[in-house]
């Protein structure tokens, strides 16, 4: 069976992913450069962004089973997290 799946963002890669399990071929179509929808990155020369917020937490456990099963599972490295907005001219940080 072949399979093709519109939009190469998160949900769009996991699906491929799992339905290639099932030994069906997978194409992905991306219009954007890169793989990745609003999870991956932005490169503005001097310096990369992420495109969309986002975080994993120690409590994400399908998310975290999932970077394992795909072998990356030791690239995670865990740090803590701050909120920060601008209000009145000031950066403040929860």
């Amino acid at each position: 069976m072949k399979i093709g799946i519109v939009g190469g963002g998160f949900m769009g890669l996991t699906l491929a992913h799992e339905i290639a399990k099932t030994n069906a071929t997978v194409k992905v179509f991306e219009s954007a450069a890169q793989m990745g929808g609003l999870s991956t990155h932005e490169d503005y020369g001097p310096f990369i962004w992420n495109r969309f917020y986002h975080v994993i937490l120690p409590t994400d456990n399908f998310l975290i089973g999932l970077i394992e099963e795909l072998g990356l599972g030791d690239k995670l490295c865990w740090r803590r997290s701050y909120t920060g907005y601008y209000v009145q001219k000031k950066i403040l940080f929860h």
